[in-house]
């Protein structure tokens, strides 16, 4: 699991080269300083830590994240002295993850890279760290972390001028407790199992109440169009307990798909009388795209056609059986556009599909001459943004049923008994659910960011599918740990570990594969070099 470190100088300067099972190089960049962390260069003394061990030291270097990265770049450490202090010993990921960590003797702390602010995450025994993209040395922006939580001091770990949140508020955190019980009442697995085996995979009355009594579906819509006034972060939090306990309905075809599309691309004359009725649930809506791999790729299959009629196929549609209201991005005479068609209209053929996750219901919807009203222009850049906030809402959910995943799996090797003890016991299950949650926790930090960098409008322009990557696969190693480390019974119909397993790979191609975001990502950063 963890490849090795090795370091040597190239050219006069420090550098590191990790070796993990043949995978490419990746960087290290714009080090700062963290009390407890190992030393790292013998060219300079730092009064915090005093004098820095003259030999080079070998460091363990966690072997997934050369798997996420899966890019050939440069590695370099660098070491700077403002105002006296020196800046080192804290690795931060360069592109594409942006990602601060640091690994010591006692443990390892995460703090993303944003501008002008820092999102802490600190594993056990990594006690202090500090992250951000430009943290001055002399402002003492240390923060004391508890274990897998966030700095206690809401200002602890943000520098001056930075405008993204670093920690969920208190009325966040409520959301989350309401959401969480409300969906363990009205979503266990023996109701997961009655929907998705039913045609329309869900219940009404349970959407109703969620929807339209608790307001779920319009948590990230504005208070003009009778949303709660939320936005991708309040989203996350539904989504991430949503995923959890695996709920099925068209919440996410409806909530985060069109009513985002709506949001971003929609002209208000016509987003005034469609959005409210997505935001209390009223209205099922879906987003219909002929490409879900990415969004270049959007708007090759489904055209319009004289009188404003659209033709064309859409392989795949999120819950487009059920929908009332179906969103459409076709390519007309002007370009992209985002275009209304009625549920049933003449000439729409919506075909369910048999698909490996029964849990999220999909469609090939097709268009012959189908009569539908333009309601706003798809230029490249909303369309990007409609990507970016669906992929994020997509890597909670991913998160939430790792989460899940990893909790039910513990819990299992505690009950289990093997030779007279519980097979958790055992050293090498021991590590395998430690690596488990290292993987988990990285993916959730990154998710998490990518939520408040794009409430904030700021941030690494690559966050979302930066989230959307680390999440599908922290999911799919949860998913084959849960069926691995149950052994036997992990494989059989009655145990629910498979629902979440047909998930996690489901999810991990929807909206694009790793592979594809990986490539968006470094498509984003050789652009804007």
């Amino acid at each position: 699991m963890f490849g090795v470190a090795e370091q040597f100088r190239v050219a006069g300067e420090d550098a590191v080269q990790s070796r993990h099972a043949g995978h490419a190089l990746f960087r290290f960049e714009d080090i700062v300083a963290g009390p407890g962390l190992r030393a790292i260069d013998d060219r300079l003394d730092d009064p915090l830590l005093g004098a820095v061990p003259e030999r080079h030291e070998r460091a363990r270097v966690p072997g997934f994240l050369a798997d996420l990265l899966q890019r050939r770049c440069d590695i370099a450490l660098a070491a700077e002295q403002r105002r006296g202090r020196a800046q080192n010993l804290a690795f931060r990921l360069g592109p594409p993850f942006g990602l601060g960590t640091a690994w010591s003797p006692r443990g390892l702390a995460v703090g993303s890279r944003i501008q002008g602010a820092g999102l802490c995450h600190a594993w056990p025994g990594a006690s202090k760290v500090v992250a951000g993209h430009s943290v001055d040395a002399g402002s003492g922006a240390i923060a004391t972390l508890s274990p897998l939580g966030y700095a206690a001091d809401p200002g602890s770990c943000v520098a001056t001028g930075g405008s993204v949140q670093t920690e969920f508020s208190k009325e966040q955190n409520l959301l989350r407790d309401v959401v969480s019980r409300a969906l363990r009442d009205k979503s266990p697995a023996t109701a997961v199992r009655e929907q998705m085996a039913s045609d329309r995979g869900y219940d009404e009355a349970v959407w109703q109440e969620l929807c339209g009594d608790a307001g779920l579906a319009g948590v990230h819509v504005p208070e003009a169009y009778d949303g709660a006034g939320g936005g991708a972060v309040e989203l996350g939090i539904v989504a991430e307990e949503m995923g959890r306990t695996l709920f099925c309905g068209p919440w996410f075809a409806s909530a985060v798909m069109a009513g985002t599309a709506l949001l971003e691309a929609a002209n208000e004359s016509d987003r005034q009388p469609l959005l409210p009725g997505v935001a209390d649930g009223s209205t099922i809506a879906t987003l219909v795209l002929d490409d879900l791999n990415g969004p270049a790729g959007v708007g090759s299959s489904i055209r319009v056609v004289e009188d404003g009629k659209l033709s064309g196929t859409a392989a795949m549609a999120v819950d487009a059986h059920v929908a009332d209201l179906l969103l459409v991005v076709a390519r007309g005479v002007g370009g992209l556009g985002l275009h209304a068609v009625q549920g049933g209209a003449s000439g729409l053929m919506v075909e369910p599909l048999q698909v490996v996750d029964p849990t999220r219901k999909l469609s090939r919807v097709a268009f012959t001459d189908v009569p539908a009203r333009r309601v706003g222009d798809v230029t490249r850049e909303a369309l990007s943004r409609i990507w970016d906030r669906i992929c994020s809402a997509l890597a909670h959910e991913m998160i939430g049923g790792a989460q899940h995943l990893f909790e039910t799996t513990v819990n299992y090797t505690k009950e289990r008994y093997q030779f007279g003890r519980p097979i958790g016991s055992f050293q090498a299950l021991k590590h395998r659910c430690a690596d488990l949650l290292l993987e988990i926790e990285i993916a959730r930090a990154l998710t998490h960011h990518s939520a408040r960098c794009l409430d904030a409008g700021e941030g690494e322009p690559y966050v979302a599918s930066m989230a959307k990557a680390a999440a599908a696969d922290a999911y799919m190693s949860a998913a084959r740990a849960g069926i691995q480390l149950r052994g036997g019974i992990g494989f059989t119909w009655e145990n629910d570990t498979h629902l979440w397993f047909k998930r996690a790979k489901a999810s991990e191609v929807l909206f694009g594969t790793p592979a594809i975001h990986r490539e968006r990502m470094m498509t984003m950063l050789e652009g804007a070099a």
